[in-house]
């Protein structure tokens, strides 16, 4: 097989987009300071303003106001899929959350993330969003969407449900998604709020759960910065531990300083195969495509380049 594989994308539907940028009233100011449309940045606009602008807009408003922000944003379902065409990414994962008991939002329903993967099956793959605190819902709507709606994984936000990855909470969902065979991605970085703990996200908390469950996939999503060297001793460590690189520029983590040392070092050797190619490009305010020029200007080993960008991923995404 061949073609690549972004574990960290966002598809460009106004519920999603809207969802994904302004679903937080609480905590999303933070996430504006760092990633403001580049535009309104450029063109001097303080935070206050930004999110004037912001909560303004309709769902379609907001699709015409990034497109005019960010040069060649895809505008529809149809637009990203030529955007992936011309990247060479054959498949884009899309993932959902479930946080309404921490924030009151209701969540966009899992259904509609099937209705798009159903759609163009090839193309995308769908993370259901679970809420922990939800009990026995939870494991009834991973049930529903595994075996139902045919989506491939679980995505969670340790920062977002306000508990550790390690939380007691997690466990039922842990052990479905062992049973079912699907992995999780899971939020594992710094998160941009101040209002809710920074170490939620540290990679750390992550060894107890590949303890106790061996047989779970799990992609640490964001790739643990600033804690990458423990990121990269579990993923050693862990057969069933991967990570990605969205949401961070990829030229940083050759640069001296940046912290992603560590990383590319091992990932370019020991931990070669456990490596995930994962853009998150709306948040970077970048066409998918320039995401990708800068993950193939490292120096990474052609065969190791070639695992980051599918072959891990395939094995993830393949027979347990």
């Amino acid at each position: 097989m061949s073609g690549i594989i972004d574990v960290s994308s966002t598809v460009p539907t106004p519920e999603f987009l809207y969802d994904g940028i302004l679903h937080m009233p609480e905590i999303y100011r933070g996430y504006l300071r760092v990633f403001a449309p580049p535009g309104l940045r450029a063109a001097g606009f303080g935070l206050e303003r930004i999110e004037q602008i912001l909560k303004s807009m309709t769902q379609e408003d907001l699709i015409d106001f990034l497109s005019q922000q960010m040069d060649g944003f895809p505008r529809d379902v149809d637009e990203f899929i030529a955007a992936l065409d011309s990247a060479g990414i054959r498949a884009s994962a899309l993932h959902n959350f479930d946080e309404q008991t921490t924030t009151g939002v209701e969540p966009i329903p899992n259904d509609k993330v099937a209705e798009i993967t159903k759609k163009y099956p090839e193309r995308f793959i769908g993370f259901a969003g679970i809420d922990p605190h939800k009990g026995k819902a939870a494991i009834a709507e991973i049930d529903k969407c595994i075996r139902e709606l045919r989506l491939s994984g679980v995505a969670l936000r340790p920062f977002m449900h306000d508990i550790y990855a390690n939380d007691q909470k997690y466990f039922p969902i842990y052990e479905r998604c062992e049973e079912l065979g699907v992995p999780i991605w899971i939020h594992t970085s710094i998160n941009w709020t101040t209002k809710r703990r920074m170490d939620y996200g540290r990679p750390i908390y992550l060894d107890d759960v590949c303890i106790r469950y061996p047989g779970l996939k799990l992609i640490a999503g964001h790739g643990g910065w600033p804690w990458v060297n423990e990121m990269v001793a579990l993923a050693w460590r862990h057969d069933n531990l991967y990570l990605d690189i969205s949401a961070h520029r990829p030229k940083y983590l050759a640069t001296q300083g940046s912290g992603w040392e560590m990383l590319l070092h091992f990932g370019n050797t020991t931990i070669q195969d456990k490596v995930l190619f994962g853009s998150d490009w709306l948040n970077l305010g970048m066409h998918i495509s320039k995401v990708l020029e800068e993950v193939r200007s490292l120096p990474l080993k052609p065969s190791v380049l070639d695992k980051w960008l599918h072959a891990n991923a395939e094995r993830v995404f393949g027979p347990s």
